[in-house]
């Protein structure tokens, strides 16, 4: 099971139809999914940045202190991190003939996620700055391919 955000491209779909191959068209989306999840990750369990660009949140002092105690550092701003098992499970998947999308294939993890967006924001969704870095991988790899 996962959660996942459909990005939808409609030029970059037209374009990888009229240009692209049924191989490089995957070979593309791969590369894009694997780009954004890289940055996904590094916002939401290393700096604990939402999609809108703030903080997730910001731990009770009780539970910062327990954080400490289990030596998971002293930043007080929600990093959805832990154990790393829930950064671990958030991955590329197939959802469909050439579509893939991000999510968590452990269902303890994607309850979590859909917690922590109830509670403290839309966190899953790419901002801005992801849409942007995508958009440059597509048009350098179809710049490649047509060389």
């Amino acid at each position: 099971m996962s959660t996942t955000y459909t990005i939808d491209i409609k030029e970059l779909k037209d374009l990888t139809d009229s240009l692209l191959s049924l191989e490089e068209t995957d070979s593309l989306l791969r590369e894009v999914s694997t780009t954004l999840l890289a940055e996904m990750r590094d916002r939401i369990h290393e700096k604990g940045i939402k999609s809108d660009g703030t903080q997730i949140g910001t731990y009770s002092n009780s539970y910062l202190e327990y954080r400490i105690d289990q030596n998971k550092g002293s930043a007080s701003n929600v990093t959805l991190f832990f154990t790393g098992q829930m950064q671990n499970d958030f991955d590329v998947a197939p959802i469909g003939e050439n579509a893939y999308g991000l999510g968590y294939s452990n269902k303890l993890n994607f309850d979590k996620a859909n917690w922590a967006e109830d509670r403290f924001g839309i966190i899953f969704e790419p901002t801005e700055q992801e849409f942007q870095q995508i958009e440059e991988v597509a048009a350098e790899f179809i710049t490649n391919t047509l060389k």
